[in-house]
């Protein structure tokens, strides 16, 4: 289910990208180790196929469609530090653009990080922390593992939902609270 969920999203940012404006976004994912799936300079919609760190070439789109498959535990916190030295580059060369970080998982860190990965969203400088972004972890499951990832991202920016179209909802929900804060920083 959390294929169907990284492909909405890459279609819903294309889509958005298509009507209002360029939206630079990233796909990372990660089990035991972290890789790569769409680059911040790469187009989703292209048919270009690119060269990729693990020695493949593809399009964005089929190597999204063949390497979604995850396997082993969950270190996010390499994930979540890999993502956030990327969007800190991005902040960087685009100072006026948004940023936001959407964890999409199927339960909590395997690997005992649950408290650094808190410390480390709490860091706002750019240099050794997360960084000023906007975050959510968005799950497809029950409440046990959303209090699991609640602990690590804090129930305001968590979503769980036991169904598609619900946990669809939420995410749209909250990308436009995302959305309507970022506009009020810029016309204050």
């Amino acid at each position: 289910m959390n294929k169907v969920f990284l492909i909405f999203y890459s279609e819903l940012f294309s889509r958005i990208s298509e009507a209002f404006g360029y939206i630079k976004f990233s796909v990372d994912i990660f089990s035991d180790a972290v890789k790569e799936l769409k680059g911040f300079k790469q187009d989703y919609d292209s048919p270009q196929r690119y060269d990729f760190d693990d020695g493949t070439t593809s399009t964005v789109k089929v190597r999204l469609m063949q390497q979604l498959n995850t396997q082993g535990g969950t270190n996010m916190l390499d994930g979540i530090k890999k993502t956030a030295t990327e969007l800190n580059k991005q902040v960087e060369e685009y100072p006026d653009y948004a940023s936001a970080f959407y964890f999409v998982g199927d339960g909590g860190d395997t690997y005992g990080n649950a408290a650094n990965i808190t410390r480390f969203l709490q860091l706002n400088e750019s240099e050794h922390g997360f960084g000023e972004h906007m975050y959510s972890a968005i799950l497809l499951g029950n409440e046990a593992q959303r209090q699991e990832l609640a602990n690590i991202f804090s129930d305001e920016h968590t979503n769980v939902a036991p169904d598609f179209d619900e946990l669809i909802e939420k995410s749209m929900d909250k990308f436009d609270e995302d959305l309507e804060e970022y506009l009020r920083t810029k016309t204050n």
